[in-house]
């Protein structure tokens, strides 16, 4: 401490200060050329320093107080390590020397820092040179804080950068560089969120190097040079500054050139803004352009000029030219209103030698103009430095007020496809192909709608050498894409070219695939344009093959019209085996009958097919199809295996026992007079689309009518079953129409208008609407919906068929809910009718319901209701009588199922209005185990009584005793009670006392008391 201390000269020695040797303060140090100084101290303080060797920072701090000088180098060391250079107020470093960032491994620039006190000025000297990276100045806290470079700073380590930067946030650290500033090597020089930059000297980027501003705004004057990468991501000023570049000029914000200012760059990123004026050029050495859409923000005023210097060479096609000038005014066409706000520039230099595109690559809002779609450039004063210079107009308006050079070094050399490069170039070059010989590149022929290119192969159609049997000079494929010929068959001809004997403009062989024309014969030929087919005769034996040749007259097999008609006394067969085709087919017999059999996996085609009397059709297992086949009355069709003919029979269609019968072309009509059977285990499945069923459809035990289409029993038809089943999306059973016997009516909804009869244990599986009517004859017909309608409901038990017991009448799942005008008879003590739903009975003429001595038994699962229908007379055994108003029943059963039967008047049955609730009467009620009666609001009545269940309301379950004159009590005796009641109730209106119903207790009660003194009615 307090010393000056000498590193002389001689052999190149090193001295270190060691770690241990805590913090060294001196008064003065001079290091020789011979010495090295490694400082690795906490802290090192050398007093006035004169370097002529090398100081090597290792320590945290080297502490700089008082000038210095530096011939030497001052190096931080090589290791990642934090270390500070700390620079006292006001120094100087002074000499010839280096001060080095070494290139370390890492690229934070924070490791080693020199650090400048606040509100003060340090200098690099004129002789000095700072360079490599990573490493950075740091300084000022409150008060301006300058950094003055007189000599270089040079960040040459690539990837690596020399930072400049505030302490803190206050932008108060100011860079003026008196000397040079300079990127190379792949380096960065970097002003961050600094105060600014007084640039007096020359700051550059060579190739590959940056320099970088993150500053708010940066002004620039003195030499820029940019041969690399500039970049500002805010506001870029040059102010009066000098400097021309090939690099890069990257402005995230606003760019203004002013003050007489000539800088020049190789291109430059699309600034928000763009100002130069006052005299300033900016000179673009490469391509210009810019996407901005607002033209306040783009201004070249009447002293400011763009300088173009790009392009090469005077041969259109050199690949080094030309550069590009983007335009983006309005083209308003040449009027003095494009030369106002309409991104106009007020000089337009083009340099020596110059060559100049113009393109509109951006739209920059302007397209669509009043004179032309593209946008145009507007120059107000255009001038070609020396005669070799030139713009190319690329097919763009260019609009100027004056011009320096001639007319002549405007050239109208078009570039369509935007490659940088002139048509005839890209045609000269094989670039681009002009098949047609017009001076424009295919591509853009097509592109423009000059040259169809149909068929998207980028060769205009007119040069195609591809098939055009139409001869109008379009390619047949783009005839067809295009819609202008057709071509149905898809083989790729133009069907006007294709085979069309019936003149219709339909190829032959798509007619007849269609099925607008018919080919029976199979060759090729419409029918239409044949004149007549060869009639084959069947003479082979019974048993004979279709196939077999000598079974035919001329010899087969057909390959025209058929005829099978026998006409010997015995029956004959005829067996196709594998495939059989007629055009027109006729099977009949006036013999014993002729059958022809299609076997398993076998088909038969016929264009048309008619089975006329004696004739059968018999599929065993095998296909038929074709034209419509008509069965005759007299004719049948049997068997199993598929039908795919629309049919229309007036004979007898059958599906075998126990095998399927698939009718499935679109219509099946089963006229007056025919038979449609499924015998015992078959299945007729019926899969057209339309069903006329106007005959009679049967179905045997086990068999089963299956239609895809809507069944409506039409015309006095009949549907018989036969322990069998239909089913259909619908079943109507028209008015004139009948549904008989016994099996399953499969149909989500049955409508009958008809006559609906059942003779045994028969189920319709989904809802009823009966217009109709409905006669249980035997067993019980059960419905798994409900049953509505206007129709009757007849349980006919004198008419029981086929030995069966007595009918149990009928069975719905859902509820009973028919309509006002409805019939409800069932007229026996066998009949019953079980519900699993409501019982809801609007009726209110007493005719129309007879349930008397009918059993009502509701069962259901869930809640249900019982509508009550008579007038209330109280418990009285009229109520049990039919009669106007009264609707009595004969036996209701409740249960076992937990069912809650709630009594409801919904409708006014007894027509004496609602505001009394009318009421039920019942001969016998049973209430079983689990069952609920609810009656809380109507009452009950009734003779007898058995209750296992529950009921809601007791007081409204009314017991209706035998007749017994003056029993007041109902006792069944006349007695003491009875006279004590009347005397009780003396001069009263009753009901109690009133024993002979008038109204009042009176003289009239107590004599009827006294005339039947002593009588026992139990």
């Amino acid at each position: 401490t307090a010393y000056d201390v000498t590193l002389p000269a001689g052999t190149p020695y090193t001295v270190i200060v060691d770690p241990g040797s805590g913090s060294v303060e001196l008064t003065g140090l001079t290091v020789s050329a011979d010495a090295t100084l490694q400082l690795l101290s906490t802290n090192f303080t050398p007093g006035l320093l004169n370097n002529q060797g090398a100081v090597e920072v290792g320590s945290d701090d080297l502490f700089l107080t008082q000038d210095i000088v530096n011939d030497g180098t001052i190096a931080f060391d090589t290791d990642t390590g934090a270390e500070d250079i700390q620079v006292s107020r006001g120094l100087t470093i002074g000499g010839t020397g280096l001060i080095l960032f070494p290139d370390i491994a890492s690229t934070t620039t924070t490791l080693h820092t020199i650090n400048v006190p606040n509100l003060a000025t340090t200098t690099i000297g004129s002789g000095q040179v700072v360079q490599g990276g990573p490493g950075e100045f740091r300084g000022g806290t409150s008060f301006p804080t300058d950094i003055v470079i007189d000599g270089e700073l040079r960040a040459d380590h690539t990837g690596k950068s020399i930072t400049f930067v505030d302490s803190t946030t206050n932008n108060v650290l100011r860079v003026i560089n008196n000397g040079i500033v300079r990127a190379t090597n792949g380096g960065m020089i970097e002003f961050d969120d600094t105060w600014g930059i007084v640039n007096n000297g020359t700051l550059s980027c060579d190739p590959g190097a940056t320099i970088l501003f993150t500053t708010t705004t940066t002004d620039l004057t003195g030499t820029v040079i940019v041969d690399g990468t500039m970049r500002a991501t805010n506001s870029l000023t040059f102010d009066g500054t000098t400097g021309l570049g090939t690099g890069l000029l990257d402005v995230g914000n606003g760019l203004t050139i002013t003050g007489n200012a000539n800088v020049g760059f190789g291109s430059i990123t699309t600034p928000i803004s763009l100002v130069v004026d006052n005299g300033a050029t900016l000179v673009i050495q490469g391509n210009f352009s810019h996407a901005m859409t607002s033209e306040p923000l783009f201004n070249f005023n009447s002293t400011g000029a763009l300088r173009m210097t790009g392009g090469s060479g005077l041969d259109p096609c050199d690949p080094g030219m030309p550069a590009t000038l983007e335009v983006a005014g309005s083209d308003k066409g040449n009027t003095g209103s494009g030369f106002v706000n309409n991104f106009e520039i007020e000089r337009l230099v083009i340099g020596a030698g110059a060559n100049v595109m113009l393109v509109d690559a951006i739209n920059n809002g302007n397209r669509n103009g009043s004179a032309g779609a593209a946008e145009a450039l507007y120059v107000d004063e255009l001038i070609f430095e020396d005669p070799s210079g030139r713009i190319i107009l690329n097919g763009l308006r260019l609009y100027y007020n004056s011009i320096s050079g001639t007319v002549g070094q405007l050239d109208a050399g078009a570039d369509c496809n935007d490659n940088g490069q002139l048509d005839a170039c890209d045609i000269s070059m094989g670039v681009s192909l002009d098949c047609n010989g017009n001076g424009i590149p295919d591509e853009c022929d097509i592109a423009s709608g000059g040259s169809p290119d149909c068929n998207a192969n980028g060769v205009p159609d007119e040069c195609e050498t591809g098939p055009d049997c139409n001869a109008n000079q379009v390619p047949d494929e783009c005839d067809i894409s295009s819609g202008f010929s057709l071509d149905l068959n898809g083989n790729g001809l133009p069907d006007e070219c294709e085979n069309d004997c019936n003149l219709n403009g339909i190829p032959d062989d798509v007619d007849i695939a269609s099925g607008g024309s018919e080919d029976c014969d199979g060759n090729g030929l419409p029918d239409e344009c044949q004149g007549g087919f060869t009639t084959y005769t069947w003479i082979g034996a019974s048993g004979g093959n279709w196939s077999f040749q000598p079974n035919w007259s001329p010899l087969g097999p057909p390959q025209g019209d058929v005829i099978l008609a026998n006409g010997d006394p015995g029956a004959m067969t005829t067996v196709v085996q594998t495939i059989a085709t007629a055009c027109a087919l006729q099977l009949g017999s006036t013999g014993g009958g002729h059958t022809l059999q299609v076997n398993a996996n076998a088909s038969l085609y016929a264009d048309t097919f008619t089975i006329t009397s004696g004739g059968t059709l018999n599929p065993q297992g095998g296909t038929v199809e074709g034209g419509p086949l008509t069965v005759a009355a007299g004719a049948t069709l049997r068997g199993y295996g598929h039908v795919l003919n629309e049919v229309i029979s007036d004979g007898d269609v059958r599906a075998a026992a126990g095998q399927t019968l698939r009718l499935a072309g679109s219509t099946f009509s089963n006229n007056p007079g025919s038979l449609l059977e499924a015998l015992a285990g078959a299945v007729l499945d019926v899969e057209a689309t339309t069903v006329i069923q106007d005959g009679t459809l049967r179905a045997h035990a086990n068999g089963a009518a299956s239609f895809v289409a809507p069944l409506n029993n039409a015309n006095g038809a009949t549907l018989e079953l036969l322990g069998g089943a239909a089913a259909a999306p619908v079943i109507t059973n028209d008015s004139a129409s009948l549904i008989t016997g016994f099996g399953i009516i499969d149909t989500p909804v049955l409508n009958n208008d008809g006559h609906l009869v059942t003779i045994a244990d028969s189920q319709a599986t989904g809802d009823i609407v009966n217009q109709g009517t409905i006669t249980v004859q035997g067993g019980t017909l059960v419905v798994l919906g409900t049953l509505t309608g206007s129709g009757t409901v007849i349980g006919d038990v004198s008419r029981s068929e086929r030995g069966a017991p007595l009918p149990h009448g009928l069975f719905i799942v859902g509820d009973l809910a028919p309509s006002a005008g409805a019939n409800l008879l069932l007229p026996s003590p066998d009949a019953r009718l079980a519900l699993g739903g409501d019982l809801d009975l609007p009726m209110t003429d007493h005719l129309a319901i007879d349930l008397v001595d009918a059993t009502v038994h509701m069962n259901g699962l869930l809640a249900q209701s019982l509508e009550a229908m008579s007038e209330d007379i109280g418990a009285v055994e009229a109520g049990l009588t039919r009669a106007p108003g009264r609707f009595p029943i004969g036996t209701l059963r409740l249960g076992p199922a937990p069912t809650i039967v709630s009594v409801v008047d919904r409708h006014d049955n007894d027509g004496l209005g609602q505001a009394a609730c009318e009421a039920v009467y019942v001969r016998d009620l049973v209430i079983e185990a689990g069952a609920t009666l609810a009656n809380e609001t109507c009452r009950v009545y009734y003779q007898s009584l058995v209750m296992n269940g529950s009921v809601t309301m007791p007081a409204n379950l009314i017991h209706i005793a035998p007749a017994c004159p003056g029993d007041a009590n109902a006792s069944g005796t006349v007695d003491f009670t009875d006279l004590n009641i009347v005397l009780a109730n003396w001069a009263t209106t009753g009901p109690d006392g009133d024993v002979n119903g008038s109204g009042g207790v009176d003289f009239a009660d107590l004599n009827e008391v006294l005339g039947n003194w002593g009588n026992v009615c139990k």
